[in-house]
């Protein structure tokens, strides 16, 4: 086998653990949540206007973390224009972060 194959299966075995966390971090309501949105759209009027709030000091280009106690925020944002809403707990401990 050449050392580029070799090297590829090395880079897709690091990735899968991560993904795979990712993947399976459902959200939980009264939680804090990762909101991951369009690089085009504002993640903290998405939080807003689905009655929820930021939390942190700062916001990437994709997401934030963020926080509500209504039981539908995460469908809530979803339908606001987030691309997908996990667990930000299980997010932060991949991350080596106990919240």
């Amino acid at each position: 086998m050449s050392l580029y194959l070799h090297g590829s299966v090395v880079a897709a075995a690091c990735c899968v653990g991560p993904v795979l966390a990712f993947a399976n971090a459902q959200p939980v309501p009264g939680d804090i949540m990762l909101v991951v949105v369009p690089p085009w759209s504002d993640s903290l009027h998405i939080v807003a206007d689905s009655n929820g709030r930021p939390i942190g000091p700062m916001t990437s280009a994709f997401g934030t973390l963020a926080l509500s106690d209504d039981p539908g925020f995460a469908k809530s944002l979803r339908s606001n224009g987030a691309w997908f809403v996990v667990d930000g707990k299980s997010i932060a401990s991949i991350c080596g972060i106990e919240i």
